[in-house]
């Protein structure tokens, strides 16, 4: 494996762990989905963007997610509110593989999310393959993590820096 294969695997691990935790804090149960997304049903998704770069690493985070589980995800703070609810929840899935990374010695910064409401997504990524694609009760979550890792740089397998204060959801000033 190269390793710019080991570096998008060991990336899209902790992607999906990511997004799965963050779910399961909210009340949302997320299975791995069993169809491929060109045969899975194309409801309308909410479909949050956001940017990041760091030393060495740049790229993209895309979460798609329909009605379904945006609703049991938010019921008590932003029902209605699907646009502000996906940059959420986009923010905050970036902002755990963020975390992961620091334990790794990455740091990456954050750009703000755009929100788009489409009835078929399919990013163009380097190179091309499938979302990290999962169902829950009431609908689907598609997570794309698109990124290039300079020359040299790596990601490690296992954190190698803990820190007390990287927990998700916790508030950490810089």
């Amino acid at each position: 494996m190269t390793e710019a294969e080991t570096n998008l695997s060991r990336s899209l691990n902790i992607t999906a762990e990511c997004c799965l935790s963050m779910f399961a804090d909210f009340g949302v149960e997320l299975y791995p989905a069993e169809s491929p997304p060109e045969t899975a049903n194309h409801t309308p998704l909410y479909v949050g963007i956001i940017g990041f770069t760091g030393d060495g690493v740049r790229g993209t985070l895309v979460l798609g997610a329909s009605q379904g589980p945006l609703d049991q995800s938010s019921r008590a703070r932003f029902e209605g509110h699907e646009r502000e609810w996906i940059a959420e929840l986009t923010n905050q899935l970036l902002g755990r593989i963020k975390t992961q990374f620091l334990t790794r010695g990455l740091t990456i910064f954050l750009a703000l999310p755009v929100v788009l409401r489409v009835k078929h997504i399919a990013p163009v990524l380097r190179p091309a393959r499938d979302p990290l694609a999962f169902e829950a009760a009431g609908g689907s979550v598609y997570v794309w993590l698109d990124l290039e890792f300079d020359a040299g740089r790596s990601l490690s397998l296992e954190p190698v820096a803990a820190d007390a204060s990287l927990k998700a959801g916790a508030a950490v000033m810089f």
